[in-house]
């Protein structure tokens, strides 16, 4: 019977050790391991929130899709005046109305976010997601129109490669190619001789070889017949060929 009351009294403690650790979850720590459940508790309890904290709360709330609180949460966020979170907070804002499939009020949000913030290193994500909102409400020449911006402005972008699979897909998988090179600074070079000479081409990085190759292309045709018509338009000495 002592044992019994002795191991009770050990077994207590621990119990109650257990607890306190499981009230004193870092909400950071639960945020970065993607447990946005957990990380929301924690950080509802913090009464003075920093801009962070605030982010925070806001993509864990996104995140469980409680997209009305989400809104909620990241226009608090504009109330730091001087945080270097603005723009994120203001893309967060683009993705919580996405997220709630109102499209329209995403594109207020993103493009509020373009004007506002035109030095944001999220510009590349910005662009895809406000064309997805264009093809989302059916305006495919709108969103075609962002997708090629995409691809001019950051090329070498996740989003480049696919925003160019479906202009690829909307508007046709053959186009001219420049040249292909192993050198970014050359690829850059022949892209910058071709706009000079009033053509539209664009850069595409290649990942799956290694080193990674840069091309150079014009357009984007239904069939190689429209491909090579166009091509003939070319200055002369112009080297390229057709590629699917």
């Amino acid at each position: 019977m002592k044992k019994n009351v002795m191991i009770a009294l050990l077994i207590l403690p621990l119990f109650f050790f257990s607890s306190v650790l499981a009230e004193e979850i870092n909400p950071d720590l639960s945020f970065l391991q993607g447990d946005y459940r957990s990380a929301l508790k924690g950080y509802e309890k913090i009464s003075e929130r920093s801009d962070l904290v605030q982010y925070r709360i806001g993509i864990c709330d996104l995140k469980l899709g409680n997209y009305e609180q989400a809104e909620e949460e990241f226009k608090k966020v504009f109330s730091f005046k001087e945080s270097t979170l603005l723009d994120d907070a203001q893309f967060a804002l683009g993705e919580t109305f996405y997220g709630a499939g109102n499209f329209a009020e995403a594109i207020n949000a993103y493009q509020q976010l373009l004007e506002e913030y035109p030095q944001s290193p999220i510009l590349h994500l910005v662009y895809f997601k406000l064309a997805m909102s264009h093809l989302k409400v059916g305006e495919e020449e709108k969103a075609l129109e962002y997708f090629k911006k995409l691809r001019i402005l950051y090329p070498l972008s996740f989003e480049a490669a696919r925003a160019n699979k479906i202009i690829c897909q909307k508007q046709g998988a053959f186009s001219i190619q420049l040249g292909a090179f192993v050198n970014l600074d050359k690829a850059k070079n022949l892209l910058e001789n071709f706009r000079k000479k009033g053509y539209s081409p664009y850069l595409l990085k290649k990942i799956q070889d290694q080193p990674w190759i840069y091309k150079v292309r014009i357009g984007n045709f239904e069939t190689a017949a429209k491909a090579i018509i166009f091509a003939q338009r070319l200055p002369e000495n112009s080297e390229f060929f057709i590629t699917k």
